[in-house]
């Protein structure tokens, strides 16, 4: 009996004991959990437990913790911090980037990207930062090449391809013409091999020049076309048009012609009514004087006659016909005089008039001399005639070259007789400078022996 009160006492009090060295829960550490060493139910006074860091976590030191007086203490100060992957490989030819984070640690996404002129030949060409390293094989860059696919066209020339075996690489130009005449190029003239392996453009084809021709659209309704060829219409080909209405004409008389780059040369005409149209000056039609403007239907046929001092040229009876023109030459009522010639206003140049003062009409082809004045030279025969109640001259003056001596100081120059004055040269005469002293002729400057052409000389100069 004693020896169970001893061993009651005992139990007593190694469970009192117990109780109160015992420690709470164990703490929990972030991305970390207690090693399946240090696991237990209860933990005494003096007990110590090892944590490990979760998967993709890694901490510079173990981290410990340890059971004093009921309550637990950090033994080593650690953390888990994500894993770091080793620095990416550069691939050739490539660059990558970070697509996701912002350090090469576990979760971090990579993207690779070929440079210019390279094609990527991986299906997937991203990289994701695991607790293994980096998942997914390097990506390849390949250099982009353009197929050239030459269209099956016997008329097209293509210059510019690389040697047999050559790839046609990124930046690379081919140049396009067509070999026969008669053919024009569709398309470009230059096409260029992009960064991603496509041509900037389609290839061009040769295509036969021909001129477009929709009767329906071009012609509308009142014009039709003279039929005299069938097919396609080819450059130096014309075509002839008539109007449908009668009392119509196509007034319009110049070729309607199909040009070498495929275009009609003229716009097509259109069709309008039949008449006869003349201005009128100085005339009678028809006994009414100065009617202006006259049309006239296709038959109808107008007498002609002149006024007082014209004279009528041409025939006196014209009829109006069919086509719209006139049976002959519009005639016209010629002055049989003149006034007095023209004065200085009515000339460009200098001239002195020699004249009787009291003469007011002048007879057709009566001529009156002219002179240019001193320092004009005159070109031509010095009359002027009158003709169909109208002087014309048959001559002009033509001044000289002018130089002041502020000019010819601008350039360091100076006349070579007669030294630093003013220059006056006759048309068509020659004059020679000098430099002035301390000066030399300047390397672009013209000769210093110079022409002078209807009133214009280039002077030359010295610096």
């Amino acid at each position: 009996r004693s020896s169970l009160v001893i061993l009651s006492l005992w139990i007593f009090i190694s469970i009192e004991a117990t109780t109160q060295d015992v420690c709470p829960e164990p703490p929990k550490i972030e991305n970390a959990q207690i090693s399946r060493d240090s696991v237990k139910s209860n933990y005494s006074n003096g007990d110590e437990i090892d944590y490990s860091c979760n998967n993709g976590y890694v901490s510079l030191r173990k981290i410990t913790y340890m059971c004093r007086n009921k309550k637990w203490s950090q033994h080593r100060s650690a953390e888990c911090t994500l894993k770091r992957c080793e620095l990416p490989a550069d691939i050739p030819n490539g660059h990558y980037t970070i697509i996701n984070g912002n350090s090469f640690v576990v979760g971090s996404t990579i993207k690779y990207t070929c440079e210019d002129g390279y094609q990527m030949m991986n299906r997937i060409f991203t990289r994701t930062c695991r607790p293994g390293g980096w998942d997914n094989q390097l990506p390849v860059c390949e250099e982009v090449s353009c197929a050239a696919d030459v269209p099956s066209d016997k008329f097209l020339k293509m210059e510019g391809l690389p040697d047999y075996g050559d790839l046609i690489r990124h930046g690379h130009r081919l140049q396009f013409s067509c070999t026969e005449q008669g053919y024009a190029l569709k398309g470009p003239k230059e096409i260029t091999c992009q960064s991603n392996g496509e041509w900037d453009e389609k290839f061009p084809h040769c295509e036969e020049i021909t001129c477009k021709l929709n009767e329906t659209k071009d012609f509308g309704d009142k014009v039709e076309r003279i039929s005299d060829h069938v097919g396609l219409i080819k450059p130096g080909h014309q075509i002839k048009l008539s109007c449908v209405e009668q009392g119509m004409i196509i007034r319009d008389k110049r070729p309607i012609i199909c040009q070498e780059n495929g275009e009609w040369n003229i716009p097509f005409p259109k069709c309008e009514e039949a008449k006869c149209v003349a201005n009128i000056t100085n005339m009678i039609i028809d006994r009414r004087p100065n009617p202006g403007v006259i049309e006239q239907k296709p038959g109808e046929t107008i007498k002609v006659s002149c006024h007082q001092e014209f004279v009528l040229e041409g025939k006196k009876d014209i009829t109006c016909q069919e086509d719209g023109e006139w049976s002959s030459q519009f005639p016209s009522c010629v002055a049989t005089t003149c006034e007095p010639p023209p004065t200085l206003s009515h000339l460009n140049a200098d001239t002195k008039l020699f004249l009787d003062s009291k003469k007011t009409k002048y007879s057709l082809e009566e001529k009156v001399e002219y002179a240019c004045f001193q320092t004009y030279i005159m070109e031509g025969d010095p009359f002027v005639i009158c003709k169909q109640g109208t002087w014309r001259e048959q001559f002009k003056c033509i001044p000289p070259c002018l130089a002041s001596v502020e000019k010819m100081d601008k350039r360091n120059i100076e006349l070579k007789k007669g030294g630093r004055e003013r220059m006056y040269c006759p048309h068509m005469d020659h004059i020679t400078f000098v430099c002035q002293k301390g000066t030399y002729k300047k390397g672009n400057s013209v000769q210093f022996r110079q022409q002078c052409l209807y009133g214009e000389m280039t002077l030359p100069e010295c610096e």
